[in-house]
């Protein structure tokens, strides 16, 4: 331990520390982990989120800035919305194209845990991260590293083959999603071992869709404070927000209606609104329908104010009209 202190004191990296302090003997599983964890240097006023880790039964706050592969996030959910994937594509291109820098958008970056076999769980930004990973597969534009910071250290806390205790821990602490892009539960051996891997649940695009049209309410979105108006809706906005697109994914899946419409489509004009902004036809077909749905009596029951359901007058951005000349 002393020799790792020796390693780590030029440059405080502290989560290189954590990741090699109690290395099991026979090496790591993920050794690439520890090679870029170990690259990892401190960044003054970077505003990241302070993780506190426990190292041999004493805290430890950690601000580093640290970059990990993305092929060694493992991911904490099973699919994506993958419709929502090329739409936060197309904003990362052109924010590329404008030299822009891409992580500025993000808060705190990316969130993960160290598990057992000292892997890497990615724990939020799925969508994201899997939009990097196919602008990676076009080009070079975009660097492989994605910027991280650890909110949990699992290797230390617990024996570190203990996947049961593990994955205990994620569920009861909303870490993990284990259903399948069909709403069926999944085990954790089940989730994908890469970003690459992550599956395509187009009712999870559809319920981002609804999201963004304040069908329901998730806490913090400015434009649907400004449509509902700021007392009602800090009043109804979600008092459960993990995986908040998810449930409602799994509750909209349920409507027959909407199922036809997202196999089907249906006959949309070219100038048509959600398409410009969505650029899917069957998921703009099926938009109406569900909006309805979330606010029915139905979704009130089953789904409630703590998932943001609401039965509130959506109003639109009001535009003053020009005036005719008299």
């Amino acid at each position: 331990m002393n020799n790792i202190v020796k390693t780590t004191a030029k440059f405080s990296a502290y989560m290189a520390l954590a990741l090699v302090a109690n290395m099991p003997a026979n090496g790591l599983a993920d050794k690439s982990v520890l090679d870029d964890m170990n690259k990892c240097r401190p960044e003054e006023k970077t505003g990241i989120k302070i993780a506190r880790l426990a190292i041999d039964d004493k805290p430890m706050t950690l601000d580093d800035t640290c970059k990990i592969s993305l092929d060694d996030l493992h991911p904490t959910q099973y699919s994506v919305g993958m419709n929502e994937v090329q739409n936060k594509k197309l904003e990362l291109l052109s924010d590329i194209e404008q030299k822009k820098d891409i992580w500025k958008k993000v808060k705190n970056f990316v969130p993960v845990v160290r598990g057992p076999d000292n892997k890497v769980y990615i724990t939020d930004h799925h969508h994201l991260v899997t939009a990097i990973y196919h602008i990676k597969q076009d080009s070079n534009n975009i660097s492989n590293d994605i910027p991280v910071y650890f909110i949990e250290d699992y290797y230390n806390m617990l024996d570190n083959k203990d996947d049961c205790r593990f994955w205990s821990s994620m569920k009861a602490t909303n870490k993990v999603w284990l259903k399948n892009n069909q709403g069926i539960d999944i085990q954790p051996s089940e989730l994908p071992k890469q970003i690459k891997g992550l599956q395509d649940d187009p009712m999870r695009s559809l319920a981002a869709m609804v999201e963004d049209n304040c069908g329901f309410l998730k806490c913090g979105k400015k434009e649907c404070e400004t449509k509902i108006g700021k007392e009602k809706f800090q009043k109804s906005c979600a008092t459960d927000p993990y995986f908040l697109e998810f449930k409602w994914a799994d509750f909209i899946r349920n409507d027959g209606k909407i199922q036809q419409l997202m196999n089907n489509g249906c006959a949309l004009p070219n100038n048509n609104q959600c398409l410009t902004t969505y650029h899917n036809e069957k998921l703009c077909c099926a938009l109406p329908e569900a909006m309805q749905y979330v606010a029915s009596e139905k979704a009130q029951k089953e789904m409630g104010a703590a998932l943001g359901q609401h039965n509130y007058p959506i109003e639109e951005t009001k535009t003053e009209k020009k005036k005719d000349c008299k």
